[in-house]
């Protein structure tokens, strides 16, 4: 009978050697979840924005079609874009009347 035990103890051993999965989590899995939804719930959360604010949307295209201007023609004054639409608030098709007639090219 003391074989017995002893063969439940080695199976019992046995079993506990097998190799298992690794414990911890699996990062490269994790990170690459997070490239491709990561995106897309900002862009959810920008056009959500977008809807609730939507003069804060015009604002931000405003800016953009100033700063893409003034890195094709001058980037010298990006750093007075805010002030350029500070100034033109409101009147934005002035703005970008002049930045035509100054920039014809671009």
């Amino acid at each position: 009978s003391d074989n017995e035990y002893e063969s439940d103890d080695d199976a019992e051993n046995s079993s506990s050697s097998v190799s298992t999965a690794p414990k911890g989590y699996n990062w490269t899995a994790i990170i690459l979840l997070s490239l491709f939804t990561i995106p897309v719930i900002l862009a959810g959360v920008i056009q959500a924005v977008d809807f609730f604010y939507p003069e804060a949307a015009t604002e931000r295209r405003i800016r953009e079609r100033v700063v893409k201007c003034y890195e094709a023609a001058n980037p010298k004054k990006m750093g007075d874009i805010d002030r350029f639409i500070k100034k033109y608030k409101g009147r934005e098709h002035a703005l970008f009347a002049q930045l035509r007639n100054k920039y014809e090219k671009y």
